[in-house]
């Protein structure tokens, strides 16, 4: 699947390099502006699973901080 997170992940801007749209099926590349060639969805799809993992790997983090926010 394509995603934005994807697509941000391999270094692209959106609305800059890309932008997708969503006719309630599957996400698409809508229109393609880098001067790069444009990835293979599964670069994208590999992209966001490296995303995946770093966000994933940040969720400690991320609920400490809000019990921090509500104690202060």
């Amino acid at each position: 699947m394509i995603t934005a997170n994807g697509l941000i992940q391999l270094g692209y801007t959106p609305e800059v390099d890309f932008s997708l749209q969503n006719d309630g099926g599957d996400t698409y590349i809508k229109s393609w502006l880098s001067s790069d060639a444009q990835p293979t969805v599964s670069a994208i799809e590999a992209a966001e699973v490296e995303w995946q993992a770093a966000y994933d790997a940040l969720e400690y983090s991320r609920l400490r901080k809000a019990k921090y926010d509500l104690l202060n």
